[in-house]
């Protein structure tokens, strides 16, 4: 409708624009319409706009404080998980047609491989290269939860490393609180590898090309990092975590699982991991920036004494 013409268009366009009226913009054509099909007059039609702009805000309030009492009511599985893990629909997807013969394992592999590199190198800068969407101050917050994890100086390496990033930035990190790290990087995606390499070149020969759950370590490190075990099919999880502890951590070392992202009153990787008879050695916990429900939490595990 034409705003120089209408006199209560203009009207309308006036109190969404001027008086700020969001909740009326999305009732616009209806509110505009009652009034002048009515022959009321522009009080009447001001009286109209503002009660419906009450009424949007009174149910607005009533929606913040249903997520308020019951967030989790409102997301539904399907967007909690994403939330948990952008790749949770791929992962859900290739476990699927693993579980039913579609695919081999060898094939599972592949395409998980193939699906990150392809996102990873598609970002712009080096975070999102490493897989982290935020800004540097957002990485840091969740990243920095590996630092109560370092009880000492030694050899670090990061499981699925993808262009080195977490490890330049610990180096930077630790750096002022004593502790000196000699760090290397593991990831079954070339690509990624050859990234790393080009992007750390002093520390070329400490990124290996290599599949975790089968990869033999030429030593061991004093602290394995892996951020999650959804880097093999969800019946090989327990053989990858005993094979990072028992076979890649050194004597008085340390396995870091996360940071990852949890429900906030669901254990999760916790008590799965304690089912297999490994409790964790400790924990660092922090709210979602985003989501109440949820929470960031990394565990650490102490290599057994040998």
């Amino acid at each position: 409708m034409n705003t120089t013409t209408d006199p209560t268009q203009a009207l309308l366009d006036l109190y969404c624009q001027e008086l700020k009226l969001p909740g009326l913009r999305k009732a616009a054509p209806a509110v505009a319409r009652e009034p002048a099909e009515a022959n009321q007059s522009h009080a009447a039609f001001l009286v109209a706009c503002l009660a419906q702009e009450l009424t949007s805000r009174r149910e607005h309030r009533l929606s913040v404080q249903r997520m308020i009492d019951n967030p989790l009511r409102n997301m539904s599985d399907h967007t909690l998980k994403a939330a948990i893990d952008g790749a949770y629909s791929f992962q859900e997807d290739q476990q699927r047609l693993l579980d039913r013969g579609s695919i081999t394992e060898d094939e599972w592999f592949i395409n998980l491989h193939t699906y990150l590199s392809s996102y990873y190198l598609a970002a712009t800068n080096p975070r999102g290269q490493s897989g982290h969407g935020g800004d540097e101050v957002r990485y840091r917050y969740t990243q920095e939860m590996v630092l109560p994890a370092l009880h000492k100086s030694g050899a670090f390496i990061d499981i699925g490393c993808a262009n080195g990033y977490l490890l330049e930035k610990l180096v930077e990190w630790t750096s002022p609180r004593g502790i000196s790290l000699e760090v290397y990087g593991l990831d079954i995606s070339p690509e990624m590898i050859k990234l790393a390499r080009h992007r750390l070149p002093l520390w070329t020969d400490r990124f290996y090309v290599g599949n975790a759950l089968f990869w033999r370590p030429p030593r061991r490190y004093d602290f394995v990092c892996v951020r999650e075990l959804n880097y093999v099919p969800r019946q090989r999880r327990r053989q990858l975590f005993e094979h990072l502890l028992l076979e890649c951590v050194s004597t008085g070392g340390r396995l870091i699982l996360g940071p990852r992202t949890e429900e906030r009153s669901i254990p999760g990787i916790e008590d799965e991991v304690r089912a297999w008879g490994y409790p964790p050695t400790g924990l660092a916990e922090k709210p979602h920036q985003e989501h109440a429900q949820l929470v960031r939490r990394l565990f650490w595990f102490s290599a057994p004494q040998a």
